[in-house]
């Protein structure tokens, strides 16, 4: 490009002189050329972004500016774009807006394992920007110390809420919710419900120690004497379910292991060896609540989940068919307490809240009608051992102290006067 200066000569012959020079100056300028700007939306990634330009004629060199810089931008935002063809015969240019948008994100939270109520769980999650996630009790017995310490201030369940909020290259993250279900800390010795192990119609005071497998029993039949049998069933883990399975009239000793759902047996009329039944029924949350729901004097393999107030049993009079009763009795710290406090044979589903020692109980001679009893025995510390100690064929709700020290009676042959005993067991 430039100026073109042409110079046109004659230089005569034998009749002519030579003509003076003449001289014509005109100018050369670039070709246009079309440019158009591509890729003017993207979305953060962390690498630059790079608008493109297309040329006709295809294929001219192009130079590119970002807000005036010609390092491509790598951060969300709003960037003039100023491409300028760069070529010795063509000329052209283009600007537009290169417009970076934020980037989503997703948050990794596991699913949090079944705590009991002295847990403490660190808090773990990952967003997919590698940004920090914050955490938060939605509801439930639960507080979070420490950004992502979370503790239990009773049984329940805690909901959570897990969030990254977003930068200025991120978007907010979907909220992520967990749930974790919070239990008693079960306690390694435990009284055993509606015993009557030698027969006699009175119940026996006993208690399970799931450290070794013990069974210990102040036999009625025997004068009260303490009879301790270590190591004969269970261990840890495994939760007492005795009933009379075979029907015989004497308590069987039993075990429930919830991480499974197995049970094992010794069967009086079996010369109590063990039986293990994998799988029968059961698994984590759910405890025993084994009694005769049927009235046909074998106790019904059951359990009960605090939870949700849901029972399973598999009733022996119907072939041990599996019966699910959804939301039944029950709630979050109340075990289960059946026995027959009505006197018909059949077992009354119940319920006893380990905090304030309330009472709920389904007699089955009035279809089952709630029988509410606020504050009528134990409490905190307290373990539901209800059983018919007096003998007479109505079961007295009881209670034992988590040390051992006493037990306490609502005899029904006595008006359910309180009594207390200090047993040591």
């Amino acid at each position: 490009t430039g100026s073109v200066v042409i110079v046109v000569s004659q230089d005569g012959d034998a009749n002519w002189n030579p003509a003076p020079d003449a001289t014509n100056i005109f100018m050369v300028t670039q070709a246009w050329a079309q440019v158009t700007l591509g890729s003017l939306d993207q979305i953060y990634n962390g690498t630059p972004r790079l608008a493109t330009a297309a040329t006709a004629p295809e294929g001219l060199p192009v130079d590119i500016t970002y807000n005036g810089s010609v390092n491509a931008p790598v951060n969300a935002g709003a960037y003039t774009v100023a491409a300028t063809v760069n070529h010795a015969l063509y000329q052209g240019a283009a600007t537009g807006i290169l417009t970076v948008a934020k980037a989503g994100q997703t948050i990794a939270f596991p699913a949090i394992p079944d705590q009991v109520v002295t847990s403490q769980v660190t808090l773990s999650a990952t967003a997919s920007s590698g940004l920090p996630v914050s955490f938060a009790v939605q509801s439930g017995p639960g507080l979070i110390t420490g950004g992502a310490l979370l503790e239990f201030t009773g049984t329940g369940v805690v909901h959570l809420a897990a969030d990254q909020f977003g930068d200025d290259n991120w978007n907010r993250a979907p909220t992520v919710s967990r749930t974790v279900t919070v239990l008693q800390v079960p306690d390694p010795i435990m009284g055993i419900r509606d015993a009557d192990f030698d027969g006699d119609g009175l119940a026996d005071p006993a208690i399970y120690d799931d450290r070794g497998g013990d069974w210990i029993i102040k036999m009625s039949g025997n004068g009260y004497a303490l009879m301790a049998y270590t190591g004969i069933l269970g261990g840890p883990g495994w939760m007492p379910a005795a009933g009379d399975y075979d029907g015989d009239g004497l308590t069987d000793p039993a075990v429930y292991q919830a991480a499974s759902g197995n049970w094992t047996i010794m069967q009086s009329g079996s010369g109590y060896a063990p039986a293990a039944f994998p799988g029968l029924l059961g698994g984590p949350d759910w405890m025993p609540a084994a009694c005769d729901y049927d009235g046909d004097g074998r106790s019904d393999p059951s359990i009960y989940q605090e939870l949700s107030g849901n029972w399973q049993l598999r009733l022996s009079a119907a072939g041990y068919d599996l019966r699910t009763l959804y939301a039944f009795l029950g709630a979050p710290g109340w075990r289960a307490a059946s026995a027959d406090y009505d006197g018909d044979g059949l077992a009354d589903p119940a319920v006893y809240d380990c905090s304030d020692g309330a009472w709920q109980i389904l007699t089955s001679g009035s279809g089952y009608t709630p029988v509410d009893l606020p504050g009528f025995l134990g409490g905190a510390g307290w373990q539901a051992v209800p059983g018919d100690y007096d003998g007479d064929g109505l079961a007295d709700p009881a209670v034992r102290k988590g040390d051992g020290s006493e037990w306490r009676f609502r005899l029904s042959g006595n008006s359910y006067t309180l009594m207390t005993v200090p047993l040591g067991l």
